[in-house]
């Protein structure tokens, strides 16, 4: 797996500088040699981790992997027999590429024992002659590696710094997996099994950066996609609730305005947009009944349903109550009573919580003061100073903040861990900063501060994707009201 990635590091450097002047590279799927159908996913993860290197390289202009098949599909149709430079240097002028790589692979053994050989061709478009070849073989778990060195001996120049290397076998293992998922991520066109796939690389791989960096580029383009579609919603309400709200209408087209313009809100997650547009039906005296049920119930449930999501507990309450006594016996009456005593329940979670801080910051403290003892016996008998006081002492002050998070004081959680992440902007093997920010970020979102906290969560993602991951941050940014 890790060879795979070898030889797109390898073709990178080639194409770097064999021709750095030169002018638009493109990619072809590389060819199972050897037959074997379980290894077919290399034909696209090689392409594609190449592209991938070839674009953060930047000398060049790379053609998008989606133009070379569209090229190919055309050339199909077509029914050539051409030898595969013909066939590159054919799709390289459909793309306007100036140069086309084409490769194969070839695997030997099974399992844990697979070797794998890449080789490598540069075919030139204009005359479909190949100016370059390279060929390495290896381990299929080192295929990141083979990459690399097909890159340099195409250019002849020695192999750049080596990668990170996964060592344990277990590791290695999991990092072909990723590699797997991350090919199937590129061979379909669904963009929901395309995040689903590179989430799994990048969890079974952290350090998987071809899949955290398509995956954070995907989920940007969806976050620009969810604000255009909240454009276009804003505007909708706006029609739908003029329907509503005129009297002069037929029941049946009000109440079908009403039905349309509230769960939009909802879906998105807009839960600020749709507390404005619930309101003002819930305070409407004529909405029509209809058999599908009272409007006004609606509009009231969902006035509840976004204090509760927008962690304003306490108007979540009143809204709530007045739905059950206005509406007891109505379609929403049992979720709205069931998530009272959601609210009811984890607010006796967080009496006993907070009741237990004071004694587990009393502990901190006593485990101050023996560090503090320890330093001055070592003092005294002149033993030289006590090893790693200072990460000692920073691991009890992330106690404070931590102990105040867990215990669900949100305010000095607040107060304590961003003092924390401030006293320690740099981070140290155990990421107490970045957890201090965290835990600042999930406080602020616990007293309905979405807006500060996703800022905070953004930067964590963006310092280190594979962190973020690990403690659920995109997850989080997804599950927060949207706006």
């Amino acid at each position: 797996m890790r060879a795979v990635v070898v030889v797109v590091a390898a073709l990178l450097a080639v194409l770097s500088t064999s021709a750095r002047a030169a002018g638009p590279v493109a990619v072809m799927p590389f060819k199972n040699l050897t037959g074997q159908g379980e290894l077919d996913w290399l034909r696209v993860g090689i392409a594609e981790t190449l592209v991938a290197d070839l674009q953060k390289d930047g000398s060049r202009k790379v053609v998008e992997r989606a133009e070379i098949d569209r090229a190919l599909a055309e050339l199909a149709l077509q029914a050539t027999q051409d030898s595969d430079e013909g066939l590159a240097a054919k799709a390289g002028r459909l793309v306007g590429a100036e140069t086309v790589v084409v490769g194969g692979y070839q695997a030997s053994g099974q399992g844990k024992a697979t070797k794998l050989r890449l080789t490598a061709r540069f075919v030139e478009v204009a005359s479909g002659v190949v100016t370059d070849t390279a060929k390495v073989d290896g381990d299929l778990a080192d295929v990141f590696e083979l990459q690399d060195e097909v890159v340099a001996r195409l250019l002849k120049k020695p192999k750049r710094a080596p990668r990170p290397k996964a060592t344990a076998p277990q590791q290695r293992e999991k990092r072909v997996e990723a590699f797997r998922v991350y090919a199937l991520a590129q061979s379909t066109s669904s963009q929901a099994e395309q995040i689903k796939y590179l989430r799994e690389a990048v969890a079974l791989d952290p350090d998987f950066v071809y899949a955290t960096d398509q995956l954070y580029a995907l989920e940007r383009r969806l976050r620009a996609y969810r604000k255009d579609a909240a454009r276009l919603q804003d505007a909708k309400a706006r029609e739908l609730l003029a329907v509503a709200r005129d009297q002069g209408r037929p029941a049946n087209e009000r109440a079908l305005a009403v039905y349309q313009a509230l769960p939009g809100f909802a879906q998105q997650l807009r839960w600020g947009a749709l507390l404005e547009v619930a309101e003002v039906l819930y305070a409407e005296p004529d909405l029509p009944t209809t058999p599908t049920g009272d409007l006004r119930e609606m509009a009231s449930y969902y006035i509840f349903q976004c204090h509760f999501m927008l962690k304003a507990t306490d108007v979540a309450l009143q809204a709530g109550e007045r739905h059950l006594k206005e509406f007891p016996a109505g379609t929403f009456s049992s979720s709205v009573s069931s998530q009272l005593q959601g609210i009811i329940d984890e607010r006796l979670r967080r009496k006993d919580a907070l009741e237990k801080i004071p004694a587990e910051l009393a502990d901190v403290d006593e485990d101050e003061r023996e560090l503090d003892a320890d330093i001055r016996e070592r003092a005294e008998r002149k033993q030289g100073p006590l090893p790693h006081v200072d990460m000692r002492r920073r691991v009890l002050e992330f106690r404070r903040c931590s102990v105040v998070y867990q215990g669900k004081d949100w305010d000095d959680a607040i107060r304590r861990c961003t003092a924390f992440a401030k006293a320690h902007p740099e981070d140290d093997e155990q990421h107490l900063s970045r957890l201090a920010r965290y835990f600042t970020a999930m406080s602020l979102a616990e007293l309905g501060r979405f807006s500060e906290a996703k800022v905070i969560m953004k930067n964590l993602a963006d310092e280190d994707a594979a962190w973020a991951r690990s403690v659920a941050v995109p997850t989080m940014l997804a599950m927060w009201p949207q706006e």
